[in-house]
């Protein structure tokens, strides 16, 4: 039973004394929040508002803590703000909001992770938390567990997002003890060297690595590319929805044409044997299905790199063709990278830094780069020089004289 309810229904209060019953307990809870926990809390909790208010809301005051503590007896949910949030119910919450706010599927995977693990570690319930408790965690993210800033980066924002959105606190952190920050260079690899690992592919696997490095797109930007995306004649494709919501054009190699044609044709007999076979169509971003009806079942909206098989999404336990699995593309990019004897710690996204890379290095200015990757700073952009311009220096070693 809410509090709301418990307070209505076991003392018979009316409904607009209930309010002022919910400010004084989140009064109190705001109190504890920061002094340890004792039996002389709501002593202390009463005593400050001796002076400041009326001895009638003194007494208010006491009985309404006393009847937040009857009904945390009768429940072993918490209550912040007047509602009741258990860990469970914070997670629920925390879905709902992130999907509400449209963020990615990875992003959620990774918020909601960061969340279970600071539940896990923090030993308290959702109604004391504040500050000090996140500042710790992050501190400690730093400290103990040694994570990079990155990493650390990502658990702040995971949690901001659950305390502001959740909780409906505005946290502003003291004391943190930030991860070390390095300046790192991207990991780049020559022409030769990508062609070293494009070899120990088998031919048929080759095709989205290629588009990668030729468009500088991210892995997610390529796996979720549209039939309708791809525009052969002008050697353009569109990025829908890519980083931060924002879409951008970027360019097709003229020597993958054909091979896209010829991919082209092949998910149309996918397509074609789906339809025949009545089996379900593709996934659509936010409400399209509503407003489209039957368009997740048009050649439009099919796949690039369609699965082979039909599974089950489980953000509304529907069945769609989804694309080609991240790890399915990792896992024959680690396996060609090891058979290359390519000896730099490589990933699928260091074809997208080499994209940039060479565009410097042929002498594109800065800013076409900038549009073709999609950055919303240019300094973003701006570290590919460093890695472009060392081995273009005329600088002769004085052991070379």
């Amino acid at each position: 039973m809410e509090l709301k309810e418990f307070l209505m229904e076991k003392y018979s209060l009316k409904q607009q004394v209930v309010g002022f019953y919910i400010f004084w307990i989140e009064r109190y809870i705001a109190f504890r929040r920061d002094r340890a926990d004792s039996d002389k809390l709501l002593d202390a909790f009463l005593r400050e508002l001796m002076g400041k208010r009326e001895d009638w809301q003194v007494k208010q005051a006491g009985k309404a803590v006393s009847y937040y503590f009857r009904w945390k007896e009768t429940c072993e949910e918490r209550v912040v703000g007047g509602l009741i949030l258990s860990w469970e119910k914070c997670a629920r919450l925390m879905e709902d909001r992130l999907r509400q706010m449209k963020y990615s599927w990875d992003t959620e995977k990774a918020y909601i992770y960061w969340f279970n693990r600071f539940r896990q570690q923090i030993g308290c319930e959702p109604d004391l938390l504040g500050e000090a408790e996140l500042s710790k965690f992050i501190s400690d993210l730093a400290v103990k567990s040694r994570v990079s800033r990155a990493t650390q980066r990502l658990a702040l924002n995971a949690l901001i997002f659950f305390y502001r959105n959740v909780l409906k606190q505005n946290p502003t952190l003291g004391y943190m003890m930030p991860a070390k920050r390095g300046r790192k260079l991207p990991v780049v690899l020559s022409a030769s060297e990508i062609r070293l690992i494009f070899k120990e592919m088998d031919t048929a696997d080759q095709l989205p690595f290629e588009l990668i490095y030729g468009a500088g797109l991210r892995l997610s930007e390529c796996l979720e590319l549209r039939v309708k995306d791809l525009n052969l004649e002008s050697r353009t494709l569109m990025v829908k929805s890519g980083k931060g919501g924002k879409d951008r054009v970027s360019i097709i190699p003229e020597s993958l044409v054909e091979k896209l044609e010829c991919k082209l044709a092949q998910n149309r007999k996918l397509f074609d044997e789906d339809r025949k076979l009545q089996r379900p169509g593709v996934p659509l971003p936010d409400a399209l299905s509503v407003k489209y009806p039957g368009a997740a079942e048009e050649w439009a909206w099919f796949w690039l790199f369609p699965s082979d098989r039909i599974c089950t999404f489980r953000r509304d336990n529907m069945d769609y063709r989804f694309h080609v699995y991240k790890s399915s593309l990792q896992k024959i990019f680690k396996g060609a990278l090891g058979r290359s004897g390519v000896a730099k710690q490589a990933s699928i996204h260091t074809l997208r830094h080499s994209f940039a890379t060479h565009l410097i290095e042929c002498g594109y200015d800065i800013r076409t780069v900038q549009e073709l990757l999609g950055h919303k700073d240019v300094k973003t952009t701006m570290i590919y020089t460093h890695v472009a311009t060392k081995h273009k220096l005329s600088v002769v070693s004085p052991m070379d004289r």
